[in-house]
């Protein structure tokens, strides 16, 4: 479960849920930066608080519509060491008075996988632009399917289920102090190698903020016990 804090981290870093007294009317750039250029940091913990790898995002192309905003993220995380494990894209829009990111951003990769073909499909998971606590959110899934030389290697799907606004609470990292509502979700990873399945279940906290993005996300296992979490250090919105 560790790796879907950290992925969840990278490109949940963008979404920005507003307030509920932010009007409908409101454009997408109310709830997250969508300029060229903007970007953000995010450092990653274990269990125990230390630092496990840092995620820095930038905004490399939006472009808008009469259907809506969509921008493109780029992702280059890195380790506890400061080397880098990889840069990844992912799409970001907002249409309808909600955003959405696509949920083949949440599929963990590794870097034994960077000679495999890689083929990913999923839905968008949504955020409305208006959150009240108590509010049920819509659920998501996301498939990867990895080929070596043709075949089917490894099959990784991810589901995050029960979304919930539980409560609106404070949240102070390196990046400051953010008024937030903290929804809470069940994730869970099933894995596939060569016809075996192995299941991973557990439970995310996240700390949103209007104007600023996903400022805080913890995970844990099925005991309820924290196995790493993600925190905002620095934004820069152009």
């Amino acid at each position: 479960m560790k790796s879907i804090n950290f992925y969840k981290a990278l490109f949940l870093g963008v979404l920005l849920a507003g307030f509920s007294g932010i009007a409908k009317s409101q454009t997408c750039s109310i709830y997250y930066p969508l300029t060229n250029g903007s970007s953000w940091s995010m450092t990653n913990y274990d269990g125990k608080g230390k630092v496990d790898g840092t995620s820095d995002n930038v905004v490399t192309r939006s472009t808008t519509s009469t259907e809506g905003t969509i921008a493109t993220i780029q992702t280059t995380s890195k380790d506890k060491k400061d080397s880098v494990n990889g840069t990844m894209n992912t799409s970001i829009k907002c249409t309808g008075g909600k955003v959405y990111v696509d949920m083949k951003s949440f599929i963990p990769t590794s870097p034994q996988y960077k000679n495999m073909d890689m083929k990913s499909d999923g839905t968008w998971l949504e955020i409305p632009e208006t959150l009240t606590v108590g509010m049920k959110l819509t659920d998501g899934t996301g498939t990867m399917t990895i080929y070596n030389n043709g075949t089917v290697f490894s099959t990784m799907k991810v589901s995050i289920t029960n979304r919930t606004v539980a409560s609106q609470e404070t949240i102070t990292t390196a990046a400051g102090t953010f008024v937030c509502f903290k929804v809470t979700e069940d994730v869970k990873m099933e894995m596939t190698v060569m016809g075996m399945t192995v299941p991973t279940t557990g439970k995310t906290v996240e700390y949103y903020c209007a104007n600023t993005g996903l400022v805080k996300s913890m995970t844990y296992d099925k005991n309820d016990k924290l196995i790493g979490y993600s925190e905002l250090t620095k934004i820069t919105k152009k």
